[in-house]
């Protein structure tokens, strides 16, 4: 059997207020050739009953035998897929239906070899699903240089690049490196973008192709108070790296940047999500 062209990796973790939604946005691809890999972490809120009411061949539910924590998961989900692309999907989450199409698309036109990352600008939707903002790097589909977006990125303070299901990958650049890395929890995400990027450019789409969900729930929101520190502590790790292209002051510029934003964005949250006080875990 030849593999699927596009594995969607979805690790889960009492997961039942969100999946369904998450799960049903793969079902609406106008692409058709994925498959879908669900990775269990020992949910107990019934979310593997919700799995488990879909019959779609191409979708797999894996428990695990014993918990993995956050970084296990999502390496361990992504690593059972056997597509020719991998894109990870948070379980709260939701791709639009063309994004899988618009994706692959780039990475198979031709002289596309050195790309080995496709991102997209994204919507951040309430817990209710309703569009609170779009996101935004750039104004029109380009491709980045690897040392250009890497620079862009930290100089920003932010995340350019996006979450997890902003981004589709090839399977040969997962192999080829180390995983995610739970080492900086709250830039788990653009830690790998960085490991992508120091393999190849970006390729940027400007319609926004998925959705983020801030909710109570949302990992990133927990750890809402340290994500400047530890955005700081990867830009500062990544100039010292052989070729970055990143100086000292790009890093300075990209710390003061990411404390005001973390700022910004937790009083947003807290609005959004009506929360007084952050949950404690």
């Amino acid at each position: 059997m030849s593999p699927p062209l596009v594995s969607v990796c979805i690790p889960l973790y009492n997961s039942g207020l969100y999946i369904r939604e998450a799960i049903e946005s793969v079902l609406a691809q106008t692409l058709t050739d994925w498959e879908l890999i669900i990775t269990d972490d020992g949910s107990t809120d019934g979310s593997e009953e919700i799995v488990s009411s879909y019959s779609d061949p191409r979708i797999r539910y894996l428990l695990n035998p014993e918990r993995l924590g956050a970084e296990g998961n999502w390496n361990r989900c992504v690593n059972e897929g056997r597509g020719i692309y991998r894109k990870l999907l948070c379980h709260d989450d939701r791709l639009h239906s063309d994004c899988l199409a618009r994706q692959v698309a780039v990475f198979e036109q031709p002289g596309k070899e050195s790309v080995s990352l496709v991102t997209a600008a994204r919507r951040i939707i309430s817990p209710e699903g309703k569009t609170i903002l779009t996101r935004r790097w750039k104004s029109c589909d380009q491709q980045i240089s690897s040392c250009d977006a890497i620079r862009q990125i930290v100089r920003s303070g932010t995340n350019l690049i996006g979450e997890p299901g902003s981004a589709l990958f090839r399977a040969s650049d997962w192999s080829a490196l180390n995983g995610f890395s739970a080492r900086y929890p709250y830039v788990i995400d653009l830690d790998f973008w960085f490991q992508l990027l120091k393999r190849g450019d970006c390729f940027y789409l400007a319609e926004p192709l998925c959705d983020f969900r801030v909710s109570a729930q949302s990992w990133s929101f927990q750890l809402a108070k340290k994500q400047s520190g530890q955005f700081t502590g990867l830009i500062y790790e990544t100039a010292r790296g052989d070729g970055s292209g990143v100086s000292t002051f790009d890093c300075f510029a990209g710390s003061c940047k990411a404390k005001a934003g973390a700022l910004l964005r937790h009083l947003i949250y807290r609005r959004v999500c009506n929360i007084r006080k952050e949950p404690q875990r």
